[in-house]
C-alpha cells in the first residue's frame, strides 16, 4: 500500500471516529425523565398525560425523552406530589385539588363551586396572571407547573339516588373531588368522602358511599359507572370546569437547555386545545349512551343553585380570612373575571338557548350536503 492509500485510508479512518464520537455524544444528551400520573390505564383522564408526552418526545426531537407511568407503577395517587417535589419522579400528571391538604391555595388552581367556566380558567391562565399563580403556588415546593386539560362542566352527581331538590341532600354520603366542594355538601346536610378517583366504582358498587362526581360523561362511561348508577343529578355546581397539568421537579426543569423548556411549554398550551375537542366530542357520545340505558338526569332549579352558589361564596371569603395565598389567587382569577365581564353579558342570552336543529332539520341538511 502507497503513501497515498494510507493517508486516504488514514483519513476515512479519523472521519469515521468522528462520526462515531459524535454520534456517541448525541445519544449521551438524551434526556430522560420519569413522570408519573394520578390515572390508571383505564380511567381516560390519562389521555392527556399521554398527549402531552407524545408532543413532547415528538418535538424534542431525541433530545428529551419521557416515559410516562400510570397511577400505582411508581407511586400511588397521593404520593406523586412528594415524589415530583423530592426527585424520585421529573414530572406527574396531577389534579391540584389534590394537594389542598398541603395548601388550600391549590384549590383555586383546579375549579371550584359554582363559579368558574372553561373560557374563565383559559382567559386567567394565558392572559391574566393564573399562570404566574400556579408557579407561585407549586413553587413553594420546588416544582414548576404547566395546565394541559381546561375541562367544561362534569357530569355532576351519579347515584341510585335522585336529587331533585336540595333537601334530597341531607345525609347522604357523596364523594366530591376537592376542599371547597365538600365544605358545601356539609352546609346541605349531606357527608363528603373523600376517596381517589380510582376508588370510585367499587364504592358505589358496594354502597359504601351514595352518589359521587368524578368527571365528564365519556370519562364517567369508560370507568363503569352505567353498571353502578341509574341517576345523574345536574349541572355540576360542584365544577363547572377544573384545571389538571403538570407539575415538574424545579431542579430538574432549571437542568433543561431553553428550547426543551420551549417545547415543553408549548407542547402543554398544544394539549390543551386537543383535550378540549376530545372531551367535547367523546362526552357527547357517552352521555347519548348513558341516556340510552336509561339513566335519568335531575336539574337542579335557579332557586337551589342560588342557595348553593351563596353557600360557596361565603366559604371562599372564610378561606381567604384564613389564607393569604388562597385570597391572592382568588383575587388574581376573579379580577380577570370582572375585566371580561363587560363582553362576557353580550353573550349570556345565547347560553340558555338550545344548540339543536331537529332531526327532520339535521335530515333536510343531509340531503342538501349530498
Amino acid at each position: 500500500m502507497n503513501s497515498k492509500n494510507l493517508k486516504y485510508y488514514a483519513s476515512i479512518s479519523i472521519l469515521l471516529l468522528f462520526v462515531i464520537g459524535y454520534s456517541s455524544s448525541v445519544m449521551a444528551k438524551t434526556i430522560r425523565w420519569k413522570m408519573g400520573s394520578c390515572w390508571s390505564s383505564s380511567n381516560a383522564l390519562i389521555d392527556a398525560d399521554r398527549y402531552f408526552v407524545k408532543t413532547v418526545n415528538e418535538l424534542a426531537n431525541g433530545k428529551l425523552k419521557i416515559k410516562l407511568f400510570t397511577v400505582g407503577e411508581i407511586v400511588p395517587a397521593f404520593g406523586l406530589f412528594d415524589a415530583v417535589r423530592d426527585g424520585t419522579l421529573q414530572a406527574g400528571g396531577d389534579w391540584p385539588g389534590y394537594w389542598a391538604g398541603k395548601d388550600t391555595a391549590f384549590s383555586t388552581l383546579c375549579g371550584f363551586p359554582m363559579l368558574p367556566r372553561q373560557i374563565d380558567y383559559i382567559t386567567w391562565i394565558y392572559k391574566g396572571g393564573g399562570f404566574e399563580m400556579y408557579n407561585e403556588i407549586y413553587g413553594k415546593y420546588g416544582m414548576v407547573y404547566f395546565p394541559y386539560f381546561i375541562e367544561s362542566a362534569e357530569s355532576g352527581v351519579r347515584s341510585n339516588k335522585r336529587y331533585a331538590k336540595l333537601d334530597d341532600f341531607k345525609g347522604s354520603k357523596i364523594r366530591m373531588g376537592g376542599k371547597l366542594q365538600s365544605e358545601a355538601l356539609v352546609a346541605l346536610g349531606a357527608v363528603p368522602v373523600s376517596i381517589t378517583g380510582e376508588e370510585v366504582y367499587q364504592a358505589l358498587e358496594k354502597k359504601m358511599i351514595d352518589g359521587a362526581e368524578f368527571n365528564l360523561p365519556y370519562m364517567d362511561w369508560q370507568l363503569g359507572y352505567q353498571y353502578v348508577t341509574t341517576e345523574q343529578s345536574a349541572p355540576a355546581w360542584q365544577q363547572p370546569s377544573t384545571v389538571m397539568g403538570v407539575c415538574i421537579n424545579k431542579k430538574a426543569w432549571e437542568k433543561l437547555p431553553k428550547d426543551l423548556q420551549a417545547v415543553i411549554k408549548y407542547s402543554a398550551q398544544a394539549t390543551v386545545t386537543w383535550c378540549i375537542a376530545h372531551a367535547s366530542m367523546e362526552s357527547g357520545k357517552a352521555q347519548e349512551q348513558f341516556l340510552k340505558r336509561g339513566v335519568r338526569v335531575t336539574y337542579l332549579d335557579d332557586a337551589a343553585l342560588d342557595k348553593i352558589e351563596k353557600i360557596c361564596r361565603k366559604n371562599i371569603f372564610e378561606e381567604a380570612k384564613i389564607n393569604p395565598l388562597f385570597a391572592k389567587s382568588i383575587f388574581s382569577f376573579f379580577k380577570t373575571i370582572q375585566q371580561v365581564a363587560p363582553y362576557r353579558d353580550l353573550e349570556r342570552p345565547l347560553l340558555k338557548r338550545s344548540v339543536r336543529f331537529s332531526e327532520s332539520e339535521m335530515s333536510e341538511l343531509e340531503k342538501l350536503g349530498k
